[in-house]
């Protein structure tokens, strides 16, 4: 990677990407937005609670994070859940996006929201 490569890469803006239900399908009708994730920002990816919460305590904190499946709503990932309402307090950005909504039990959707 030559010296601007390195350069433009260091000035894109970091994107922590949780998916930890990753399924063929996610991996086909996703394939673009990840592909987009990569080549305009520094993509952090975790599959677990574990790497998401070292990816949320780096300085700078991750410009945003994509939150691509509903196992952050599990009673396991508690600790994680309120990291990212922490974050998202102190003005990072938390989008739930990708399959979220598949994976979300949908009479919770209001308590989840509160």
């Amino acid at each position: 990677m030559s010296l601007a490569q390195q350069n433009t890469r260091s000035q894109r803006p970091s994107v922590l990407l949780l998916y930890f239900i990753r399924d063929q399908h996610l991996q086909t009708t996703e394939r673009k937005l990840y592909a987009d994730l990569r080549q305009y920002a520094n993509l952090l990816e975790a599959r677990d609670a574990q790497t998401a919460m070292q990816h949320l305590s780096i300085s700078p904190p991750p410009y945003s994070v994509l939150v691509a499946d509903a196992n952050i709503t599990e009673p396991a990932n508690v600790p994680l859940l309120n990291a990212l309402v922490e974050y998202a307090r102190r003005g990072g950005r938390v989008v739930f996006a990708a399959r979220f909504s598949t994976h979300f039990p949908h009479f919770e959707v209001s308590k989840f929201f509160r």
